[in-house]
């Protein structure tokens, strides 16, 4: 499994020590981040990725793709949330 992201680290907006630990819990999880990491095709059975500061790609063979972008929760998501803080408060 992997983890695209085009920045130079996960959940940028969150200290450091957050970031390096969400990305401990990935890894160990068998999850391959590739930072800094562009998505340029998207095929039946591959897909192709660039390195945002080298330009270097790569073809990587897949069985499922799944897309996720964005920087606000979905709808169900942030239901979800106030729901969790109403049983907290």
């Amino acid at each position: 499994m992997f983890l695209l992201v085009l920045n130079s680290s996960i959940i940028y907006t969150v200290d450091a020590d957050l970031r390096s630990r969400a990305l401990e819990s990935l890894q160990s999880q068998g999850v391959e981040v590739r930072l800094n990491t562009r998505l340029r095709d998207v095929r039946q059975d591959q897909i192709t990725i660039m390195e945002k500061n080298t330009g270097i790609g790569e073809v990587i063979p897949v069985g499922i793709t799944v897309w996720a972008a964005g920087n606000a929760p979905v709808p169900f998501v942030r239901e979800l949330n106030k729901t969790q803080m109403q049983h907290i408060n």
